[in-house]
């Protein structure tokens, strides 16, 4: 009951404002027979539900445990929606793989599964063949014939973003349709973009390029909603700089070589997919154009928040702030102090020490919901572009176009 001035946040009450609730429920999961009628509701910390647990990562929703103390009307096929807190939009969508056995003495009872994009393992493309089509209407194709035609993934026409790029011939033969996407992915990959694809937290595919924006700026040590407590990344992984590729039938076909002359001599070999010679050019230089580079990783925690808590999923970038200052010298300067913390006799020193300022690609986002916690994991990797790399996405997309053009 609310007071003529409002008593919940925002000022809910007789002279408007957003209604609330002082202490917001966690997490909550709606849950769906396989015929999507709904069968049953569970907020975590009210009955038997103790914590939910889910993950995000370049292909959409991944994967999700839901943990209860007792047994609870949950079967295999499934599908759950998770909300977190007061947010009107899902956090995850899955399908529930994995059911604990009634009448075990277990104290936890853990439920999980995979979120939609588990059907494009489970669905093959059946036999199909595309000549002279262009990336964009094969993954049309495969989504309007054999995803949202056997599976619950729904079809968001804006959401596919691949591009026009024509594939003179490409066959298929009963593959996943994950690995055929796979395959079209590396060949859009040559035009210098990142393409990901996948199915989303509300259910709807997407094959587009990865974003560029930074979603949030977040600070170690500082306190508040943007606040991490630690940062420790490392530069890993090996970039090549030569490409040995095979075709299908393991006959030679060409080399490709890296433009960056910054990375050291590494060289390794790829077989193609079952297609066009004159398609093989654009997926090698998406080959490339994925294991040259040099990456920097980093796993983060990130407090979510209990009010309009912010959706991180495996795509676009994040950027941390890390200032770590040398320890402290010899107090300088005049009485009274003439720097940034009032050097001199009077107290304090100068700013001394480094500032890390990384911008990173999210790679995967751990979400944990339980009582008295709720946290992210952060996966990052993969430096921001910077003026070489875009120099050799400019000289792939002129080495594309001679393939197009056939000079």
């Amino acid at each position: 009951m609310s007071t003529a001035y409002g008593r919940l946040r925002f000022g809910g009450g007789a002279y408007g404002g957003r209604a609330g609730i002082s202490t917001p429920i966690g997490a909550v999961v709606v849950v769906f027979d396989l015929f999507g009628a709904r069968k049953g509701i569970y907020q975590s910390g009210v009955g038997t539900f103790i914590a939910v647990d889910f993950s995000h990562d370049e292909a959409g929703c991944s994967a999700f445990g839901l943990h209860f103390a007792g047994y609870v009307d949950i079967n295999r096929n499934d599908r759950v929606v998770v909300y977190l807190f007061d947010s009107p939009e899902p956090f995850f969508t899955g399908v529930v793989r994995s059911v604990p056995v009634q009448g075990s003495t277990s104290k936890v009872y853990d439920y999980a599964g995979l979120g939609l994009n588990d059907y494009l393992v489970r669905i093959s493309t059946g036999q199909a063949s595309y000549v002279g089509d262009t990336i964009l209407d094969i993954v049309n194709d495969l989504v309007d014939s054999r995803i949202i035609a056997f599976s619950p993934i729904v079809k968001n026409q804006m959401k596919i973003q691949a591009p026009t790029t024509v594939v003179t011939q490409i066959d298929f033969k009963f593959v996943p349709l994950k690995d055929a996407l796979e395959e079209l992915q590396s060949i859009a990959n040559a035009d210098g973009n990142d393409y990901l694809f996948g199915v989303d937290s509300i259910g709807e595919f997407f094959f587009r390029p990865r974003a560029q924006e930074v979603k949030v700026t977040l600070v170690v040590g500082f306190r508040g909603r943007y606040g991490i407590s630690s940062y420790d990344p490392k530069d890993a992984g090996e970039p090549k700089t030569l490409l040995h590729v095979l075709k299908n039938d393991g006959t030679y076909y060409s080399d490709f070589a890296t433009t960056d002359g910054t990375i050291d001599v590494f060289e390794e070999k790829v077989t193609a997919p079952n297609i066009d010679d004159a398609d093989l050019d654009n997926w090698a230089l998406g080959q490339l154009w994925r294991l040259e580079r040099y990456e920097r990783e980093a796993t983060i925690e990130w407090q979510i928040a209990t009010q309009l808590p912010e959706l991180l999923v495996g795509d676009g970038q994040v950027r941390v702030l890390c200032h770590r200052p040398t320890t402290r010298g010899a107090v300088t300067g005049t009485p009274w102090g003439d720097g940034l913390w009032g050097d001199g006799i009077w107290g304090g020193e100068g700013y001394a020490g480094y500032t890390l300022d990384d911008t990173l690609d999210v790679k995967r986002v751990e979400y944990s919901v339980a009582s008295g916690s709720s946290v992210r994991k952060i996966q990052l990797g993969t430096r921001a572009v910077d003026l070489m790399s875009e120099m050799v996405r400019i000289d792939k997309d002129l080495a594309a176009l001679r393939v197009s053009s056939g000079r």
